[in-house]
């Protein structure tokens, strides 16, 4: 019997190791080793403040743990495209060395996991990871599990599930992070820590309001003229959005075949194909 459950786990980043792989298996995501320190990844300066690294490794750690717990029911698509220039590889593969890197994925279960090598956005994490898990066992998925960040919960369930009308009960999202970093770290009294990490809180809260919350509220798809259309070709340095179609589109899979092309049309037009093609016809509403 092919595998029922998707694991998600979209990626926020690109492993660029700068050490020696691990010889012995590091079990803890808190273990020193690679991927654990900032240098190890490109990361922006907010992910920087916060020290993500260390949450990039739970949600790699938890996805490997939840797919080890039944790896002949499970399939665990790690997601993220080529989106950094000055790295010429995926945000998906670059997880997966890390995992090995620090040897926490036997090769037998790395058996259950696939690379989505062309997402620019969390939509698309989804979108294309269920069209992966679809190509890879022939049915769709009757179970969903997100590892990611809590803050972007809202985000994938009420928008990106909603859109494709997916079972809500039948999605989990498992939220860890984002964390801050100690007051000896930055090297600051308790006062000053206190401010600067309510500040950084309620930086990010409203970050995601402003720039995904509200702009997914205006266009679900993130289609052409949108400013997360916009965000998405600037996340695609090697313009590969070209090759998104060729390799997802499904013979006889009208809604979700449907869903890659909305992303090449001004929103009213998407609008209109997604109404009459998707709405209420998705493989999952039969």
């Amino acid at each position: 019997m092919p595998p029922s459950t998707l694991i998600i786990l979209p990626c926020h980043s690109i492993y660029i190791r700068n050490g020696k792989p691990s010889k012995e298996a590091l079990t803890r995501p808190e273990d020193d080793g690679p991927g654990s320190k900032e240098e190890d990844w490109i990361l922006a300066s907010f992910q920087k403040e916060a020290q993500d690294q260390h949450c990039l490794l739970k949600h790699l750690y938890t996805s490997i743990k939840l797919l080890s717990e039944d790896p002949s029911d499970r399939l665990l698509v790690i997601s993220g495209g080529y989106t950094k220039p000055q790295a010429q590889k995926s945000e998906s593969s670059s997880y997966l060395e890390v995992s090995r890197d620090r040897n926490i994925a036997s090769d037998e279960l790395e058996k259950s996991i696939l690379l989505e090598e062309y997402a620019r956005d969390s939509y698309e994490n989804v979108v294309f990871s269920l069209c992966a898990f679809r190509q890879a066992t022939g049915i769709w998925p009757k179970h969903v599990k997100i590892v990611g960040f809590e803050f972007k919960r809202k985000r994938f369930l009420n928008y990106h599930m909603h859109t494709i009308q997916y079972p809500a009960e039948n999605v989990e999202y498992i939220g860890i992070g984002p964390e801050y970093p100690s007051a000896e770290y930055f090297g600051v009294d308790d006062v000053s820590y206190e401010e600067n990490r309510k500040k950084y809180f309620e930086s990010t809260f409203a970050s995601e309001h402003k720039y995904a919350i509200e702009p997914f509220s205006k266009n679900e798809f993130g289609s052409f003229g949108s400013v997360l259309h916009e965000k998405k070709e600037k996340r695609d340095p090697f313009d590969r959005g070209g090759q998104i179609l060729a390799h997802y589109t499904i013979p006889g899979e009208l809604a979700m075949n449907s869903l890659l092309s909305l992303d090449r049309l001004p929103y009213g037009e998407a609008r209109s194909v997604y109404e009459e093609k998707c709405d209420g016809k998705f493989p999952w509403d039969a």
